[in-house]
């Protein structure tokens, strides 16, 4: 049974539009292995957000940066 459900609309603010969503809306892969969500992320909590919009617009480089904070974030927890 999920925890969050992809109609609550605090997920559409940040989780619904995150590049590093998940189909299951209780996981995020902005740490790997994805890590279990404990709260429904707002501008006040730390999270690896990165909307789809930008990453379609990022250059190559951008995102090797943001892959890369990924791996950082992924050995620190």
């Amino acid at each position: 049974m999920s925890k969050f459900s992809w109609d609550d609309e605090k997920m559409d603010v940040f989780c619904a539009r995150c590049h590093w969503r998940d189909k299951n809306p209780d996981l995020c892969h902005a740490t790997e292995p994805p890590y279990e969500k404990k709260y429904i992320p707002t501008k006040n909590q730390d999270c690896g957000f990165i909307p789809d919009s930008y990453w379609e617009r990022a250059t190559q480089e951008r995102k090797d940066e943001l892959n890369e904070a990924v791996k950082k974030r992924s050995q620190a927890s």
